[in-house]
Formats: C-alpha cells, structure tokens, sequence
C-alpha cells in the first residue's frame, strides 16, 4: 500500500504545505516527471520525460486514487476543445484573471483551477475505480 511518504519521496508536491492536506482535504498532488527512473529505462515512451503526473481520488470508490498524466507545454484551448469561447470567458471571470494572466500560472495551479470550475471529471476523465489505496 502507498503512503503519503512514498509520494514525497518521490517528489509530488500540492497546494498546501502538507502533503496529506493537500491530497485528503483538496484532493489533488502532482509532480514534474524530470528523470526517467531505472525501473522505466527498458520502455521510456510509457513514463515520459517531461509529463505532469497528478494523483487524485476516485470518483467512484471511496479511498481509491489514481494516477493522471499531462504533457508539458500542453495547449489547454486545444487539449479542452469541449470548452467555447463563453465558457473560456466565464472560467476566467470566476478566477478574475485574462487568458494572459492566467496562462502565467504553474501548470499545476492550472489544472487546478480548471478542475474547481469544470469538474474533475471533466478535465482528469475516470479510471471507473482501477486505483490505489494511500495510507497517511
């Protein structure tokens, strides 16, 4: 079972300062994948370099997460062509931020914002309770 340990050993980061609060209370923790790790060497292009790895809970089974992947650089307009051009307005006048302002922000505090206003459904999609449990 993974621990919240294992995570930070392995660099994920959050909105918050702790760990756990940032996963068990605003349910998402992430991390830039810079290195390949060895145990991935023999089949690099299914643990990219470069990607946005994100774990958050399942919608479905209660005390199962998962693992949600983005590449870096990713084009958010074309990425999410399911959002028009209202809703892109609207999105933006909830955060009080341009498409400018807002495209200066991490990638994580983006995927963030985009998951408080569209769902997490919406932008991480469902693994239909294929996850993990972490333990605190």
């Amino acid at each position: 079972m993974k621990t919240i340990r294992y995570f930070a050993r392995l660099g994920f980061d959050g909105s918050d300062a702790s760990l756990a609060e940032s996963l068990f209370e605003y349910r998402l923790i992430w991390r830039q994948i810079k290195r390949l790790h060895a145990k991935h060497r023999q089949d690099p292009k299914n643990y990219p370099v470069g990607e946005w790895e994100f774990v958050a809970p399942s919608l479905h089974v209660k005390g199962l997460y998962s693992y949600f992947w983005f590449k870096d650089g990713l084009d958010f307009k074309h990425e999410f062509n399911w959002v028009s051009e209202n809703q892109w307005a609207g999105f933006l006048d909830w955060l009080g931020m341009t498409w400018k302002e807002w495209s200066e922000l991490s990638f994580p505090q983006r995927i963030e914002d985009m998951i408080g206003y569209f769902g997490q459904i919406e932008i991480l999609g469902d693994d239909y309770g294929r996850g993990f449990h972490i333990n605190a």
